[in-house]
This record gives C-alpha cells, structure tokens and sequence, in this order.
C-alpha cells in the first residue's frame, strides 16, 4: 500500500493532474479498517469478519491489502455477488411468471452455472457466445447446454403454442 501523499499509479497521477489546476489534492489513504471493509461490501457484499479486521490490521507485510484481495477474488461468495447483477438485468427468476407463477424446478442450473462463470472469470465473450449458442459449440459439453438456460429466463405462459422441449 502507498504511503499518504504517494502517486501509486498512472491513475493516480492522471486524478492528481485534474485536480492541482482546482487547488484541490488527493484524500489521505483510508485507514485499514476502512480498507477491508469497503473491499468486503465491494467484492462480497457482506462485511468482513471482526476476526478478518483485526488480522488485516495487525499484518505487518506490505503486500497485505494485495493478499486480502486475492483471497476476496477467489471466494465463491464473489461469483455469487456479482452474477445476481447479471442474473437481475436478464430477469431470470425460479417462477415463470404471470398468473400462475409456476416453478421452474431446474432454473438453479443456470444460476449456479453464471455464478462458476463469475467465479473463474470466464471472458465476456465467451460468457456471452456460450449462453446464446453453447448447444452449437463445437464439442459442447453439459455447462454449455446449461448456459442456454439464458435463452429460457423471460416469462413465460402455458397458452396454445409453447413447446414442451423448450
């Protein structure tokens, strides 16, 4: 971690150049506690442990904030907190909606699937490409034909016309 008052990095630079011309510099770095806080609520959504705080700010190695964010990235609580994200924009849900708001017994398969996606930081493109045609990939196998789950989350009725195998 930088010490107060250092230019870590080009961004740093770049902010600090936009803000001299206002009179303006940069915050003083946030205290430890407030850094594996915002690090917890940012990468997991929950907060950290009383025992995770006092362990981080009792760390004397200088790569401590690096380890504890490497450790935050690799917990599958990330993947979790991040694919309800994308889970909420393509409206997935486990009921199909309307009045009779059936279940959709196997819609966890698709949850889990963009939750282990998220977790091993699967390229957009192939999240993408994977969810819109992972059954036409070559050699495709049962993760791809469950990202297709994608295609099945808007709401749907049981009217004349559905297809069963979809």
């Amino acid at each position: 971690m930088p010490q107060a008052g250092q230019l870590a990095n080009p961004i740093d630079h770049f902010i600090a150049a936009r803000l001299q011309p206002h009179g303006l510099g940069q915050a003083p770095e946030a205290d430890r506690r407030t850094l594996i806080r915002r690090l917890h609520f940012d990468l997991l959504g929950l907060p950290p442990s009383a025992e995770a705080v006092a362990a981080f700010e009792a760390d004397p190695r200088p790569d401590v904030y690096e380890r504890l964010l490497d450790s935050l990235l690799a917990s599958p609580a990330y993947g979790e907190r991040w694919a309800q994200h994308w889970l909420d924009v393509i409206r997935w849900a486990e009921t199909v909606g309307f009045e009779t708001n059936l279940e959709r017994t196997d819609a966890w398969h698709y949850r889990d699937w963009v939750i282990k996606s998220f977790n091993k930081n699967l390229p957009f493109d192939q999240f993408t490409i994977t969810q819109l045609a992972g059954d036409l990939l070559p050699s495709a196998q049962l993760d791809d034909l469950v990202a297709t789950g994608f295609v099945r989350c808007h709401v749907t009725t049981n009217e004349g016309g559905t297809i069963a195998e979809e």
